[in-house]
């Protein structure tokens, strides 16, 4: 009777597979990481789009009066909480982008 061992499982699954497997499956790696890199450089450029915009409304609020911005309009706000919010949607888009890099970067190597 031949007792398995949790080590064994796993020592099998790290041999290698054939030469036309490991090439499939590094290509379908190599390809996640360029599709994710382009999915990152995208949400950056939203972040920095977002960031300008709410420096701007950042700036209008510091001062009002010069801006002719009425303290009073209530929709003023819940459109730059909405910028908040979405600027803050972003960030964790591309945090959440990041570390799904770096997992299929770690699986290349």
């Amino acid at each position: 009777m031949e007792i398995k061992r949790a080590g064994d499982t796993a020592e099998k699954q790290k041999q290698p597979k054939g030469g036309k497997e490991d090439y499939a499956q590094k290509k379908e790696n190599e390809k996640l990481v360029r599709k994710t890199q382009a999915a990152i450089a995208s949400v950056e450029k939203r972040i920095g789009e977002l960031e300008a915009e709410a420096a701007s409304w950042d700036a209008k609020l510091a001062d009002p009066a010069s801006h002719g911005i009425d303290m009073g309009d209530a929709s003023l706000f819940d459109r730059y909480n909405a910028l908040k919010a979405s600027l803050a949607a972003q960030v964790h888009e591309w945090e959440k982008l990041s570390y799904e890099l770096e997992l299929l970067e770690t699986i290349d190597n």
